[in-house]
């Protein structure tokens, strides 16, 4: 408890709230710190898990595709030649 003249008690007051408010948005910041840090470690899942999987299996996929594709392109167009020849 403090003693205080009516002329500093508005100003006492003022710091008691100010403190309070402090206070509040200390407790405040330490949660969103909280938060921010889940979600960094939610981030950091997560992209370890896409550049496993664009850089590795993504682009293999699509190199096996143009692979699979181009193989496919000689075959029909062999067996358009022999459809052609058949057929004059």
């Amino acid at each position: 408890m403090q003693v205080v003249s009516p002329l500093t008690l508005s100003h006492k007051i003022e710091l008691v709230k100010a403190g309070v408010h402090a206070r509040k948005l200390s407790e405040e910041a330490e949660k969103i710190k909280a938060d921010v840090l889940r979600l960094s470690r939610a981030f950091k899942t997560v992209d370890d898990e896409w550049v496993v999987f664009y850089g590795t299996h993504l682009r293999n996929l699509v190199r096996k595709a143009d692979e699979v594709d181009s193989g496919y392109t000689k075959v029909r167009d062999e067996f358009n030649r022999i459809a052609q020849l058949a057929g004059e």
